[in-house]
């Protein structure tokens, strides 16, 4: 079999088992599910709560009511219901809110009621009128705060793909299994890259998983960007874990090669301030469409095999 099939299925099968190794780690999972599930669910039970006290806009008004008012009411957003008494249907508790023109009713303070009394003295050429608070804002208002949020997220996976670049190696020299791995017949890198593939492949699915569903409750900026900025982070944070760890194991000392690779990701991050698209992690502060950033995040992670190579060689 020729180098360049066996580097292939070395490739292929080292790949797959770091991935299974990965996915049936509970802790792994539980780090993957947790920080974009609690912002998911804490977002839905926002607003479901929000939803569900959402003050009525029902207005009660006279039947007599000028028409031209009665218009401006229902482009505010007003459901208007004639009665003969609609001071008494307040007081009742059977309309939030109502009017004749000139006086507004209402039990208690709501922004509803602001609003009412503002499109009253509009139309009544009155020279102050109360400012009501804004109105839930839309999908399209909400989506630069579902960018920040991405953001967050993807570097909290950034400093996981650290963490997965150091833990597989370390862990795996503990057990003894690097030593079996670095015998089978394909040059030393391949190990290397395989464990960046597997790494990158888990964080960006649970990544990509957490950006649309967030892009589906409030609406994220360009999430198909942000998805390609944030997998290029992970490769990065994954490449620096691998060209730090050394020969260290987890248990002859993993909090200095774990300082370091942490040291790395915030460096990478400051650079963000430059607007740099094509640099992973400091792209995520950008806003170019992450193909650069994910083609140098290839080339860290093979650079990072390299690196990987020459320190297993040594050790």
């Amino acid at each position: 079999m020729s180098l360049a099939r066996r580097i292939v299925r070395a490739l292929w099968y080292l790949t797959g088992a770091t991935v299974q190794r990965l996915l049936r780690e509970g802790m792994v999972l539980r780090s993957m599910v947790w920080p974009g599930g609690v912002v998911i669910v804490t977002f839905a039970f926002t607003i479901a709560l929000l939803a569900f006290f959402r003050p009525s806009r029902d207005v009660a008004i006279t039947p007599d009511l000028e028409p031209a008012l009665v218009t401006a009411l229902e482009d505010g957003g007003f459901t208007v219901h004639p009665t003969d008494d609609p001071h008494g249907a307040v007081k009742a508790l059977t309309q939030p809110v109502g009017t004749d023109g000139d006086t507004v009713w209402t039990v208690g303070t709501s922004p509803t009621a602001l609003e009412l009394e503002a499109i009253v003295r509009t139309y009544a050429r009155d020279s102050w009128r109360p400012q009501p608070p804004n109105r839930l804002p839309d999908v399209s208002s909400t989506s630069q705060s579902g960018l920040i949020i991405c953001r967050i997220l993807a570097m909290l996976f950034v400093t996981y793909g650290a963490v997965f670049g150091l833990g597989s190696v370390a862990r795996d020299r503990d057990d003894g299994s690097l030593e079996a791995e670095l015998a089978l017949p394909v040059p030393r890198w391949v190990g290397g890259f395989a464990r960046w593939i597997a790494s990158v492949l888990v964080l960006a699915v649970f990544y990509g998983v957490s950006v649309l569903m967030l892009a589906a409750i409030i609406g994220v900026h360009q999430s198909s960007a942000v998805i390609r900025h944030g997998i290029a982070g992970c490769g990065a944070g994954v490449a620096l874990g691998l060209m730090v760890v050394g020969t260290s194991g987890l248990k002859n000392g993993f909090s200095g090669p774990f300082a370091a690779a942490l040291t790395g990701v915030t460096a990478l991050a400051a650079l963000g301030t430059l607007q740099l698209t094509w640099l992973p992690v400091a792209s995520l502060f950008s806003r170019g469409q992450g193909y650069s950033a994910l083609a140098v995040s290839i080339a860290f992670g093979l650079f990072s095999s390299v690196v990987y190579a020459r320190r297993t060689g040594t050790s």
